[in-house]
C-alpha cells in the first residue's frame, strides 16, 4: 500500500512560530507531510495554483479570499485561543497546543 504525503502550506506572519512548527512536523510527521512555508499571501496563493495543495492553513491575520483556494484544497485558520471554533464561517485550529492535536485537526479537514 502506498501512502501519498499530504501537502500541507502553512501560511503565518510569526517567523519563529512558523519555523517551529515546521522544525517539529518535519521531525515527527516527515512520513506524512511535504511542507509549504509562507509568509506572503500572494506568493501562498500563487504556489496554491501552481503545486497542488491538499491542506492550507492560515493565521487569523490573514484575510483569506476563499475563490482564491482550489475546490480540492482544505482550509482551516490559525488562531491563538483554544475557544475559536470558526473564523470567518472557516474552521480554527489554535497554534498553542500539543503539535499531536494540531496534527489530528489537519488530518480532518
Amino acid at each position: 500500500m502506498i501512502f501519498m504525503k499530504i501537502k500541507l502550506a502553512i501560511l503565518e506572519k510569526d517567523q519563529s512560530y512558523l519555523q517551529r512548527i515546521i522544525s517539529v512536523f518535519s521531525t515527527k510527521y516527515s512520513d506524512k507531510f511535504e511542507i509549504y512555508s509562507f509568509t506572503n499571501e500572494e506568493v501562498a496563493y500563487s504556489t496554491l495554483n501552481n503545486t497542488k495543495i491538499d491542506v492550507l492553513v492560515a493565521s487569523d491575520i490573514f484575510e483569506i479570499d476563499m475563490k482564491r483556494i482550489p475546490k480540492r484544497c482544505g482550509f482551516a485558520y490559525l488562531v491563538d485561543s483554544m475557544d475559536v471554533e470558526t473564523v470567518n464561517n472557516q474552521r480554527a485550529i489554535c497554534k498553542f497546543q500539543k503539535v499531536d492535536l494540531i496534527y489530528k485537526q489537519i488530518l480532518s479537514i
